[in-house]
């Protein structure tokens, strides 16, 4: 892809494919999903045509949806953690009465 932007066309291209070159000391040719994004389709139709590719056209996700589910995300995660506490501290307080 020539830019960082998505654009409209945006076609993300996947297949299987095979590691090369070691990398921690594992050797060639083990199986690994192989991605590449392209600005068009016609661009992510040229070459080899494999039976296992499989495209996806991207769409951009506007900053402020992203920053809702995570804030979403942070708040669910705090009250998990609250409902956790409140269930430790029975349980402690359990514990001491019996004592």
């Amino acid at each position: 892809m020539s830019s960082n932007k998505l654009t409209k066309d945006t076609i993300l291209k996947t297949w299987m494919g095979f590691t090369s070159g070691g990398y921690l000391g594992r050797d060639d040719g083990y199986p690994e999903r192989k991605f590449h994004a392209f600005d068009s389709l016609e661009d992510a139709v040229i070459g080899e045509a494999r039976k296992d590719q499989q495209f996806y056209r991207l769409v951009p996700v506007p900053r402020e949806e992203v920053f809702h589910a995570r804030a979403q995300l942070e708040r669910e995660e705090r009250s998990r953690h609250k409902r956790h506490l409140a269930t430790e501290i029975k349980l402690l307080q359990k514990e001491h009465d019996e004592l």
